[in-house]
Formats: structure tokens, sequence, C-alpha cells
């Protein structure tokens, strides 16, 4: 199955760390100039997400796959994104990227994380599940902040059956 690569404007930069988090390439470049946007996006074969009409338009008038997002909720984008490009919105930790700079993660136990030397505290849980970044070295674990998650991708999931039905 074809993982989709995305390229993510400005606006949209929460967006770019969930779809990391789904497991996909997504590229933020908040500072490039639309044309510097454009020419990445076309070059790397990216999906240029934007909420910018003028953007889409200059976008696709140089043949570069691009979505227009509407509305300013992150449930919404989500669903579009699962509607149009069959996104699954289930997060799944050995697919997932860095958040904050793209990576794919590693696993790695908890006896293989302290031998690491990275962490000079004790791991917040004892499940042995965690997840490194092997460029900027940030840990990851399920932590309470997955429900949080989890109820994000619910809504999008309700929300994406919705909008499946009125298209």
């Amino acid at each position: 199955m074809r993982r989709e690569k995305f390229l993510v404007n400005s606006m949209l930069g929460n967006l770019a760390r969930w779809l990391r988090l789904l497991g996909f390439d997504s590229k933020y470049l908040p500072h490039e100039s639309d044309n510097e946007l454009i020419e990445y996006a076309r070059r790397e074969q990216r999906i240029l997400l934007t909420k910018d009409r003028d953007l889409a338009e200059k976008a696709r008038r140089r043949g570069v796959n691009v979505l227009l997002l509407k509305g300013n909720r992150l449930e919404t984008w989500l669903a579009t994104l699962s509607n149009r490009y069959g996104i699954s919105l289930e997060i799944d930790p050995n697919l997932a990227r860095c958040p904050h700079c793209n990576t794919p993660l590693q696993r790695v136990s908890a006896k293989a994380l302290a031998e690491l030397n990275i962490i000079t505290w004790k791991p917040p849980v004892e499940k042995g599940e965690y997840w490194i970044c092997p460029k900027c070295r940030q840990v990851y674990w399920k932590g309470r902040h997955l429900k949080s998650i989890v109820s994000i991708l619910n809504k999008a999931k309700k929300m994406s059956k919705f909008l499946g039905r009125s298209t």
C-alpha cells in the first residue's frame, strides 16, 4: 500500500504533527514562500495541504497535487484526509514518525533505553514499550495523553463517516 507524503503550510503545523503520529511523512515548512512550497511539493511528489485558497490555485495550475482544507478544527481536517486518501485514523506506534522532526520512530525496550543513557530519569511507565527518535533522541511512550489522542481520532472517525455520506 502506498503511503502518501504531505507538505503542510504554515497554518497547519498541528496537522503535520498528527499526520506524523499516524505514520505519514509530513514536511512542515512554515517560512517558505508560496513558490518555494509549490516547487518543494512538485519535486518531492508531496500532497500540499493548505487553507490558503490562492496557494491552492497556484499549486493546481503548476500540476501539484493539493488539498484545500476548510474549517479550523483538527478533527475536520483529519476526517477530510481520511475520506480523500483513505488514511486510517488509528495510531500504530511502530509506524509513527517523530512529531518534532518527522523521522521514523524505533521501538526500544526500557532496558535498552536505559543503556542508551539518553534519560537521567526513571521511565514514567513500567510497561517496557518505548519508541525513540534516532535523530532528535526524543523518547515516546503510551502515557495518559494517549486517551486524549484517541478521543480526537474517534471524533474525526465519526466526522469522516458523516462527510462520506454527504459527498
